[in-house]
């Protein structure tokens, strides 16, 4: 009955375990052009097997114990075939990335361990297709692996977060993890980028709220402070600090660094909205620049697994973006003294803010921004109908 099925099915796994572990011992992680035995595949595969059937009965007892009224305690979530496969390939990732004492261990390299891991699985997953293993054994080993490397990034955040003269290794650290996803994409598809991103898209406390946890700082100067204080207008309680919360703090800010800088000079270079078609008008800087700034940041946005994430993505890091640059554009149509005495600079107003407009109606993420985007649009009706209204006058 289940009394003794429940007896049993715990050392059934360990034993299962043990014995694929020592399979396992001599031929994994693959070392390079190394040969294993004619024999040990089929064990493995076999062992495999025998362990994804204990963990169905294992999921059949939990169902069966919880009609039952039983306390049987969650489904298993975890694949343990994978698990016991992926073991031995995170023990040598930890072996050379998560130890204080190893040279391989550094914050401004975040890349070497990304990359680290994208070979090994790699590889891995080579030699688990040249043994005949099934597409689920794969996959599964693909999200064993990316739960891995987000336990990675769980070590790492809460320092960069709170590190305030950190802000280059914390670019640094989500840039190369952009890079990964697409890597990790590409080997296991999005089931495997869902369970990497997992942290980002539910906003995981940095740390544990049991413990001491960083908290969105109120002092100026914090890379997160004034972008998050905005998101928490109202509230008076400390309110932990999210991954998703340093993603988009640290993106916008980046955004607005950017226009700030190029506001002063750069964004109103006079160029040709097609250099390589004869006669076309001249637009300001800004309306190339600020589309690649929003392209860039989609980028990033897109390995964001949820609506809602992808949605607060967007409220925090284009929507500032898009309303700084309207800001700026509708102060260069107040700065003129007579806009009917300069031609030439409302029409580069209107054919920026045409160039913006055009790009905004073709960009995917404009959905979550539509207040956003509205500006803009408003502010170039605004523009044409003051200028009606001069050009009446006039007459």
């Amino acid at each position: 009955g289940m009394k003794r099925l429940r007896f049993i099915m715990e050392p059934l796994r360990q034993n299962l375990t043990q014995e694929l572990a020592e399979q396992l011992q001599r031929i994994w992680p693959k070392e390079p052009n190394s040969k294993v035995p004619a024999e040990i595949p089929g064990r493995v595969l076999e062992l495999c097997r025998r362990l994804a059937e204990a963990q169905r009965v294992e999921r059949e007892l939990r169902r069966a114990e919880a009609a039952e009224g039983k306390p049987g305690g969650s489904l298993p979530s975890d694949d343990w075939p994978s698990v016991a496969l992926a073991a031995p390939l995170v023990a040598r990732f930890r072996h050379h990335f998560c130890r204080a004492d190893s040279e391989l261990c550094r914050m401004d390299k975040p890349e070497w361990a990304f990359r680290y891991l994208t070979d090994l699985l790699s590889d891995h997953l080579a030699e688990l297709d040249s043994w005949g293993a099934s597409p689920e054994l794969s996959e599964n080993l693909c999200r064993s692996l990316a739960e891995e490397a987000r336990l990675f990034l769980r070590l790492r955040m809460p320092l960069l977060a709170k590190d305030e003269g950190g802000r280059t290794l914390l670019y640094q650290t989500l840039q190369q993890l952009v890079k990964f996803h697409a890597s990790m994409q590409a080997l296991g598809g999005e089931s495997c980028t869902q369970v990497l991103m997992e942290d980002f898209d539910t906003n995981r406390p940095l740390e544990e709220l049991s413990s001491p946890s960083p908290t969105r700082p109120t002092r100026e100067g914090g890379l997160i402070a004034a972008r998050l204080a905005r998101a928490v207008r109202g509230r008076e309680e400390e309110v932990p600090l999210g991954f998703l919360d340093v993603f988009t703090s640290a993106d916008a800010s980046f955004i607005t660094d950017k226009l700030d800088s190029a506001l002063q000079s750069s964004a109103w270079r006079v160029q040709p909205v097609d250099a390589k078609m004869d006669g076309s008008p001249d637009i300001f800087a800004l309306g190339t620049l600020l589309p690649d700034l929003l392209e860039r940041a989609a980028e990033r946005c897109r390995c964001l697994a949820t609506e809602v994430a992808q949605g607060s993505y967007c409220k925090l890091v284009l929507a500032p973006g898009l309303r700084q640059s309207a800001t700026a554009l509708k102060q260069r149509w107040n700065d003129l003294a007579d806009p009917l005495k300069a031609p030439q600079e409302v029409d580069r107003l209107l054919e920026t803010l045409q160039e913006l407009c055009v790009f905004l109606d073709s960009f995917s993420l404009a959905r979550h921004i539509v207040a956003a985007c509205d500006e803009l649009r408003e502010l170039q009706v605004l523009i044409r109908k003051k200028l009606l209204e001069l050009q009446a006058e006039d007459d």
